[in-house]
């Protein structure tokens, strides 16, 4: 009897410590994959090995001090609510372990709710989203591995989208922003730099509310490499821009199979060092007001679709804008397009009503200051812009 009230005792207490030991491991697993708060500014770091589901009815939040760290192609699935709120003295860091190019690390899966991203550094890893709101915001993008063209940064269908005072530094593979399918809700991209990233920002079959304000995209070397890329689009506004040492095109609005690009208003850019400054192609039709074109090899042209061999006309008027050092031509035209210059100013001879003669003498274009003195003559054309 004695032994049995012994081994009876021995079989409790082993369950008791199997149940805590149970309890060790599930807290150990849920510290490892949760994302939900810690106390203000403590340090987390989460180690991503496995796909974490946040399913639609969680709302989770990484404030400063988190670091999240993917391993293999592994990635966070958001069908509710993600929430990154980092701050200016600490973001959040979200990086990759491995040198895998993994199409992507978060995905937005037509999530129940908004998100956002704001003061936060991304290494590596990169943001696909179906169907979401989304807001990103003072946010570092860094990549360094070899990507496939279609390889973006952070790449949305449908939902809609405001980027704005973002950072994106690549190695001329891969993409920046790429927005799909947009129509009739903001696609915004506004107050950002890209470096070394081609098609730094590229719509398809974005329409009615898309705006691209005051951002530079910068030393863009990849063959077939423009800074703004346009398909199917219409009524976007382009403005304040600035467009630096890009090998291919700074502006190219086009079809490629998604339809003619209409209604694109280009205005106040500067364009400097590109192959081209503005190409329309595809069928495609481009109001540009108020643009410097500086040294470029061609400023603006018309051309064929060259990749589905749309021969359709293009139309392209330019008003109001500044000519300089042309490497080769301000201007070419196509022979079924339209293409009309007015109310500008050249170094060259310009067809077209009240075009003038002469030269703006920037301030400093090498350091990209294309201001210049109110006695310039071609200063006058810009100033008739409103």
């Amino acid at each position: 009897m004695k032994i049995d009230l012994i081994l009876a005792k021995i079989k409790i207490m082993s369950r008791i410590w199997l149940f805590f030991f149970l309890m060790v491991v599930i807290a150990f697993s849920s510290c490892n994959y949760t994302l939900k708060n810690k106390s203000e500014e403590e340090p987390v770091r989460i180690i991503v090995d496995k796909d974490i589901l946040i399913d639609s009815t969680e709302n989770w939040t990484l404030k400063p001090g988190y670091e999240v760290i993917f391993k293999d192609t592994f990635k966070i699935i958001v069908k509710g609510k993600l929430s990154i709120k980092g701050s200016k003295t600490n973001p959040v860091i979200l990086s990759s372990a491995d040198s895998l190019p993994a199409w992507e690390r978060i995905v937005f899966d037509k999530p129940t709710d908004k998100s956002s991203i704001e003061n936060a550094i991304f290494r590596n890893t990169r943001i696909m989203g179906h169907k979401v709101d989304l807001k990103i915001s003072h946010t570092k993008f860094y990549n360094n591995l070899q990507l496939d063209k279609f390889d973006a940064v952070v790449r949305v269908y449908g939902g809609s989208i405001h980027i704005s005072d973002c950072f994106v530094e690549g190695n001329n593979t891969g993409e920046g922003f790429l927005i799909h399918e947009i129509i009739d809700k903001p696609a915004i991209v506004e107050n950002c730099e890209f470096r070394g990233i081609a098609d730094a920002i590229e719509f398809l079959w974005v329409k009615r509310q898309g705006k691209i304000i005051n951002n530079k995209i910068l030393d863009v070397e990849q063959n077939n490499g423009d800074g703004i890329d346009f398909n199917g689009c219409d009524s976007i506004l382009i403005e304040g821009n600035i467009f630096a040492n890009i090998r291919d095109y700074g502006c190219e609005i086009g079809n490629d199979k998604y339809g003619p690009s209409k209604n694109i208003f280009i205005r106040n850019n500067i364009f400097t060092n590109c192959s081209r400054g503005i190409v329309v192609k595809g069928g495609s039709e481009v109001f540009a007001q108020g643009n410097i074109f500086y040294k470029n090899k061609i400023a603006v042209k018309c051309q064929v679709e060259t990749w589905s061999k749309v021969t359709d006309a293009n139309t392209l008027i330019v008003e109001n804008s500044i000519f300089n050092n042309s490497n080769e031509l301000d201007y070419l035209n196509n022979e079924n397009s339209i293409l009309k210059i007015t109310n500008s100013c050249s170094d060259k001879t310009l067809d077209g009503n009240s075009n003038i003669i002469g030269t703006p003498q920037f301030t400093d274009p090498v350091n990209l200051d294309f201001s210049f003195s109110d006695s310039s003559s071609c200063g006058k054309v810009l100033k008739r812009h409103k």
